[in-house]
C-alpha cells in the first residue's frame, strides 16, 4: 500500500477527536482530510487489514455509480433535454452511469487504495452537481425545496474540496450547466451583451480590475508552480506540450477500452517543442478542434458538447502547468463520465436516424441489448485488468512489461519481490532500476535499498555494506529523496554492526538532514531514531567519539540523555521530545525541555509577526491598508510604475505610523529588487533599530549585506535571525547559505593573508 496509508497518523485504534485531529497535519493539510479520515476508519474497523481498505474503495465506487446516475437523471430532466417519456431518461442515465462504472479504465482509481482521494472527490463532485441541478429544477415550484437542494450542494462541494484539489473545477462546471441547460440563449446573446457591456464605464472598470486581479493570481500561481519543477525532468513548457499528447491518449483510452493500454506506470517521451515529437502539434490541433466544435455546437447538440467540455475541464488542473508527474490512469476517473456521455449521445443520435423504419418497441429492445452486451464486455475487460492487480508482484511486473524504461516500475517490482522473499529476482529488478535511472526521473534509493536488502539475504552483511556504500557514491546529483532516510538507516545499521561507528553516525545525521529538508518524510523518523539508539547503545561501553567533537560519546551521560541533547542540537526537537519522554526525571531531559519551551515561545511570536498577512487580512487603519497594498504591489516589482506607486503608499503608512519597522523594511525590499543594494542595507538597519527583536528584519539585512559584499555582517545578521526564530521553516536552507558564506569568508581571509604576505616579501626584497 501507499505511504499515505502506511502513515502512522492514520493508524488509530479508537475513533475520537484526539486521534482524528492529527489527520489534517499531513503534507496536504486540510485539502485531503476526508480521505485521511477514511483511511483511519479502515484501520480502526479492519485492524490494519488490507481487505478493509479495498472494501471501502469498492463501496465508494458503488456510491459514485449512484451519484453519477442521479446526476445524469436530473441533467436529462432539464428543460432542454426532457425526452418524450420517463423511461428514455432512465435508460440514458442508467446506461451511461453503468458503462462508466464498469469501464476498465476505472480499475486504477478503485483498486489502488490511495486513489480513494480521486474517487471520494468524484463522489462529492457529482453529488454536488446533481443537488445543484435538482435545486435549479425546483426553484420555480418551491423556493424552500430549492434552498434545501442548494444547501446540500454546498455541503457536497465542501466534501469535494476536502477530498482533492481538483474540486476547484466545480464552480466552472456549475456555470457551464447553468448557461447550457437553463439559459441556452446566453451563448447566442454573448457577443451582443459583451459589446453592450463595453459601452458602460463601470463595467469596463470592473473588467479591467478583474483582469488585473486575475493576472496577479495567475502570475503568483505560475511563480509558485515553477519551484516544483526543480525536482522534475521536464520544464513547465515541456509539461504543457507533453500533456497535449497525454490528454489525447486518455481520450482514446476511454473511447477504445483495452486493458493492455492501462498500466501503473507509463513511458512518456517528453515533448521538447511543437514538432518534437510531431504528435505534439497534432494533439494540440485535435484538442483545439474538439473544444472549438464543442463551443460551436453547444446550442445544437448540448449533451455532446457538455460531455466533451466536462472531459477537458476536469483534466485541466492535472494536465496543465501544475508540476505533477505526466500521466496516471486514475486521472481519467471523473473526466471519463463526460466523454462516455458524449459518445453515448452521439451513438444514440446516429442510431435514431438509422433505425427510422423500426418500431419503438424494436428500438428499445435493440438499445437495451446493445447496452447489456457492451456492459458485459466492459465487465470482462475490467475483470481481466483486475487480475493484474492480484498481487503486488503481478501489478508491478505488468508495469515493467508496459514501461520497460521507467525506473520506478523496476524499483517498485524490486520492492514487491523483496516482500515476497524472492531476493535474487529483486536484486535483478533493482539493478535494472539503477541502470535506467537519471536525474529527477528515477527511484535510485528505492532500488538501492532493495538491492542492499537482497544482497544482505543472499551474500551477508559485508557484501551488503559494500553494495550500499557503492550505491551511495554513485547516486545521481539530483536523486529522489523519498526512500533516502530508509536507505541511510539500513546503511547506518550495517556500519554499526561492522563497528564503523563514526561512519554510522554520519549516515544517521544525513538521514536527519533529509527529514528536516523534506517534512513529508517525517513518518520515517521513528526508523531513523531507532538506528541512532542502536548506535549509541553499541558505543556506550566503548566511549568512542562518534560525532567528531573530540570527546568520547556518550561520556558521562546515559545513552538516551546523549541522544536527547544531540537531537536538540541538530534541531530535531520532535525526536528530542520523544526520547526525553522516556527519561522524564533526567536533569538533561528537563533542561532540554525548558530550552525548547522558550524557543517555541519565540517561534510563536516571530511566526505571528512574519510576512505581511496581518496588513492584508486584519488591517487596523489606513496605515495598515497602505502597507498591505504596497506589499501586494511588491509582487509585481518587474513592472514599470509599480515601484513608485508602492513607495507612495509606504510614505502614507510612514506618516501614519512612523514607528512601524515594516515600512522601512518593505522600502528596503523595493530598493533591493531595483538593484539599489546600499540603500536597501540602510533601510534594513533602520528597521532593525526600530524593532531589534524582528527576525524578518534581521534576515532581510543579511540578504542585503550579502548583496553588497559584506559577508561577515551578513553572517552576523543571519545568526541573529536563527537565535530570534529557532524554528524558522527554512532554517536548513539558511544554514546551508551560511555554510557557503563561511567558506567564502575563509577564502577571502586566505586571499587577504596571501596578499599581505606577498607585500611583506616585496618590501623585504626592496629594502635589501
Amino acid at each position: 500500500m501507499h505511504s499515505f496509508v502506511k502513515n502512522p497518523v492514520t493508524h488509530v485504534t479508537e475513533l475520537s477527536p484526539q486521534t482524528l485531529k492529527p489527520l489534517h497535519q499531513t503534507q496536504f493539510g486540510p485539502w485531503r482530510l476526508l480521505p485521511m479520515v477514511s483511511f483511519a476508519f479502515d484501520y480502526w474497523w479492519g485492524n490494519g487489514s488490507v481487505a478493509a481498505y479495498h472494501v471501502t474503495n469498492n463501496v465508494i465506487h458503488a456510491l459514485c455509480w449512484l451519484a453519477c446516475l442521479w446526476m445524469l437523471w436530473v441533467l436529462l430532466s432539464t428543460p432542454r433535454l426532457v425526452p418524450a417519456d420517463r423511461d428514455k431518461r432512465f435508460f440514458g442515465a442508467l446506461s451511461v452511469a453503468t458503462l462508466w462504472a464498469l469501464h476498465p479504465v476505472q480499475t486504477s482509481a478503485v483498486t489502488y487504495v490511495v486513489q480513494r482521494m480521486a474517487t471520494l472527490q468524484a463522489l462529492f463532485f457529482m453529488a454536488a452537481v446533481a443537488a445543484f441541478i435538482q435545486g435549479r429544477l425546483g426553484v420555480y415550484a418551491s423556493r424552500a425545496k430549492a434552498a434545501f437542494w442548494w444547501s446540500l450542494a454546498v455541503l457536497f462541494s465542501l466534501g469535494a474540496f476536502l477530498s482533492k484539489e481538483n474540486a476547484a473545477m466545480l464552480p466552472v462546471i456549475l456555470g457551464l450547466i447553468e448557461v447550457t441547460f437553463f439559459r441556452p440563449r446566453w451563448w447566442a446573446e454573448l457577443p451582443r451583451r459583451f459589446g453592450e457591456s463595453l459601452k458602460k464605464p463601470r463595467i469596463v472598470l470592473l473588467v479591467i480590475l478583474a483582469g488585473v486581479v486575475g493576472f496577479w493570481v495567475v502570475s503568483s500561481l505560475l511563480d509558485s508552480f515553477s519551484k516544483g519543477y526543480e525536482i522534475r525532468h521536464f520544464t513547465m513548457k515541456e509539461r504543457l506540450l507533453t500533456e497535449a499528447r497525454v490528454v489525447m491518449r486518455y481520450f482514446f483510452t476511454v473511447l477504445v477500452p483495452d486493458p493492455r493500454a492501462l498500466s501503473l506506470e507509463h513511458d512518456v517521451e517528453v515533448s521538447r517543442s511543437l514538432f518534437d515529437p510531431p504528435a505534439t502539434v497534432l494533439s494540440l490541433a485535435a484538442i483545439a478542434g474538439l473544444l472549438s466544435a464543442s463551443l460551436w455546437t453547444i446550442t445544437r447538440w448540448p449533451l455532446i458538447s457538455f460531455g466533451l467540455l466536462w472531459f477537458f475541464l476536469n483534466l485541466a488542473i492535472e494536465s496543465s502547468v501544475v508540476p505533477l508527474e505526466l500521466i496516471f490512469d486514475h486521472r481519467m476517473y471523473l473526466p471519463s463520465v463526460g466523454l462516455i456521455l458524449a459518445a453515448f449521445e452521439a451513438v444514440r443520435r446516429v442510431f435514431s436516424k438509422a433505425a427510422g423504419r423500426w418500431t419503438i418497441h424494436e428500438r428499445e429492445k435493440i438499445a437495451w441489448s446493445a447496452v447489456a452486451v457492451l456492459s458485459a464486455v466492459l465487465c470482462l475487460m475490467t475483470f481481466v485488468r483486475n487480475e493484474d492487480w492480484e498481487t503486488a508482484v503481478n501489478i508491478n511486473a505488468d508495469a515493467v512489461r508496459k514501461a520497460p524504461n521507467h525506473p520506478r516500475a523496476h524499483a517498485n517490482l524490486a520492492s514487491a519481490l523483496i516482500r515476497a522473499g524472492r531476493y535474487a529476482e529483486a536484486v535483478e529488478a533493482a539493478q535494472k532500476a539503477v541502470e535506467v535511472g537519471r536525474d529527477h526521473f528515477e527511484e535510485h534509493f528505492v532500488a538501492a535499498t532493495n538491492l542492499v536488502i537482497g544482497r544482505l539475504y543472499l551474500d551477508g552483511e559485508e557484501k551488503a555494506l559494500e553494495e550500499a556504500e557503492r550505491l551511495l557514491g554513485t547516486a545521481p546529483k539530483a536523486p529522489d529523496a523519498t526512500a533516502l532516510p530508509n536507505f541511510l538507516t539500513i546503511l547506518a545499521t550495517l556500519q554499526t554492526r561492522a563497528e564503523r561507528y563514526r561512519e554510522a553516525y554520519g549516515s544517521v545525521q544525513k538521514a536527519l538532514d533529509v527529514l528536516a529538508k523534506f517534512p513529508r518524510l517525517r513518518s520515517d523518523a521513528p526508523m531513523v531514531y531507532a538506528a541512532m539508539n542502536r548506535l549509541v547503545q553499541a558505543v556506550a561501553e566503548k566511549n568512542e567519539d562518534i560525532d567528531g567533537d573530540g570527546s568520547p560519546d556518550p561520556g558521562e551521560l546515559q545513552p538516551t540523555e546523549w541522544i536527547v541533547r544531540k537531537l536538540h542540537d541538530l534541531g530535531d526537537w520532535e525526536g528530542a521530545k520523544r526520547f526525553a519522554d522516556t527519561v522524564p526525571a533526567s536533569p538533561v531531559a528537563q533542561e532540554v525541555r525548558r530550552v525548547m519551551a522558550l524557543a517555541e515561545e519565540r517561534n510563536r511570536f516571530q511566526s505571528a509577526q512574519w510576512g505581511y498577512r496581518n496588513y492584508l487580512w486584519k488591517p487596523k487603519g489606513l496605515a495598515d491598508v497602505a502597507a498591505g497594498a504596497a506589499y501586494g504591489l511588491h509582487r509585481w516589482h518587474g513592472f514599470a510604475g509599480i515601484e513608485k506607486l508602492g513607495l507612495k503608499l509606504l510614505h502614507v503608512a510612514e506618516l501614519r505610523r512612523p514607528d512601524n519597522a515594516d515600512v522601512p523594511l518593505l522600502k528596503g525590499w523595493y530598493a533591493f529588487e531595483a538593484g539599489r543594494a546600499q540603500e536597501a542595507v540602510a533601510l534594513a538597519r533602520q528597521a532593525v533599530a526600530l524593532a531589534p527583536q524582528s527576525a524578518k528584519a534581521w534576515i532581510a539585512l543579511g540578504f542585503f549585506e550579502q548583496r553588497v559584499g559584506n559577508v561577515e555582517r551578513s553572517l552576523a545578521a543571519f545568526q541573529q535571525t536563527l537565535e530570534l526564530y529557532p524554528g524558522y521553516p527554512k532554517r536548513q536552507v539558511l544554514q546551508q547559505l551560511m555554510t557557503e558564506l563561511h567558506t567564502q569568508l575563509a577564502a577571502q581571509s586566505a586571499e587577504k593573508e596571501s596578499a599581505q604576505q606577498a607585500n611583506v616579501t616585496a618590501t623585504f626584497h626592496a629594502r635589501r
